[in-house]
């Protein structure tokens, strides 16, 4: 997964991506255990 930014939405999408990558954290956690 590759972030991008549209025109516009830059602050909103860096400040959804650090819940997105934690969320895939959790999966892989998960599926580690």
């Amino acid at each position: 997964k590759k972030p991008t930014f549209g025109e516009g939405k830059t602050v909103e999408s860096a400040r959804l991506l650090p819940y997105d990558f934690q969320g895939d954290l959790d999966d892989y956690i998960i599926e580690e255990q």
